[in-house]
């Protein structure tokens, strides 16, 4: 039962300030303002954290265990979030407190981010070529910057809901959220679903086969489509298993679009889908490409600096020439 206070914010509550380091949160700390979420591991909650700071709280799903087993558990879970708590990166969601070991179900609380998911701005915004592709540099660079942690932090779900919108003093912010979820809810004794998200996810994944953060490089790849085209859906259509089936034995992929402004973006489309993992490249080379484009395709005041004819490819967009080779 989640028994925290519930409250409403309003307008002449005091503004927000920078919340502490990671700390224990005890329950009565927290007022909840609103549920914002619900996936397979828990619920998400807007709360107000100690009458001051806006946070987002993420309650677990734990099953039935014995009471040594769940104190056992909990101190596992504290020591992971803990850990996740010490990666700080301008587009990656803070962690910023955790529930006490004898707390349930446990929770931990980080960053809120205002503006909603990147799913939900894809739908309502009209597309922009400068804001899309710096949007596609800072969701390349978060992920970089969990695959260069020693051992690669593998986010497992890249997907455009798991990337959230801020309001900034000069625009919008993106970070990835969930990341390091997957070991979160291992320390709790749970199991997440192997495949993720079935439309973002790898042929290696579906497969159940092992993978590695070149699968985070495929969800990659499914979230830029979507940013340049401004569509949700990959397989408008398709039911999950129908997809699970043209990826791992079609190696069915996307219709790209046949003109872009730079033929770039779609070849690195097609990059980030090999069906190979070691022949994707890193995202550390995607993000260096992004930073490329963001910088030949647009002024200051977002105008194209200069128009290129899109490469045409096969009905279905599926696959580039493959004569071509890019390394990242």
């Amino acid at each position: 039962m989640f028994f925290w206070k519930t409250g409403r914010e309003t307008a002449t509550e005091p503004a927000a300030r920078h919340p502490p380091p990671l700390i224990v949160v005890k329950p009565a700390e927290l007022k909840v303002l609103a549920r914002i979420g619900k996936g397979s591991f828990g619920e998400v909650f807007k709360a107000r954290w100690q009458d001051v700071h806006i946070v987002a709280v993420k309650v677990l799903h734990v099953s039935g265990k014995s009471k040594a087993e769940r104190e056992h558990l909990l101190k596992q879970f504290q020591k992971e979030v803990r850990l996740l708590s010490t990666l700080h990166h301008p587009n990656i969601v803070r962690f910023l407190g955790v529930s006490d070991v004898s707390v349930l179900p446990p929770y931990f609380i980080c960053e809120y981010l205002n503006r909603g998911t990147l799913t939900n701005w894809i739908r309502k915004a009209e597309p922009h070529l400068q804001q899309d592709l710096a949007f596609a540099r800072d969701a390349a660079r978060a992920l970089a910057f969990l695959h260069a942690q020693k051992p690669p932090i593998i986010h497992r779900d890249v997907k455009s809901d798991n990337f959230l919108l801020a309001d900034r003093d000069n625009g919008l912010v993106l970070k990835l959220s969930d990341f390091g979820l997957s070991r979160v809810m291992a320390s709790l004794g749970e199991k997440m679903t192997p495949c993720g998200t079935i439309a973002y996810s790898a042929p290696e994944v579906i497969r159940c086969e092992a993978y590695s953060e070149k699968a985070d490089v495929y969800g990659f790849g499914i979230v830029l489509w979507q940013l340049m085209t401004h569509q949700i859906e990959p397989y408008p259509g398709c039911t999950p298993l129908q997809i699970q089936l043209k990826v791992s034995l079609q190696r069915a992929r996307p219709q790209i679009p046949h003109r872009f402004v730079d033929l770039r973006i779609p070849r690195l489309m097609h990059l980030c889908w090999r069906e190979q993992p070691d022949a994707r490249p890193s995202m550390a080379g995607i993000a260096q490409l992004l930073e490329r484009l963001c910088a030949d395709l647009v002024d200051p005041n977002g105008h194209h600096r200069r128009q290129l004819h899109g490469v045409r490819f096969p009905h279905g967009g599926s696959r580039p020439p493959v004569e071509e080779r890019h390394h990242m």
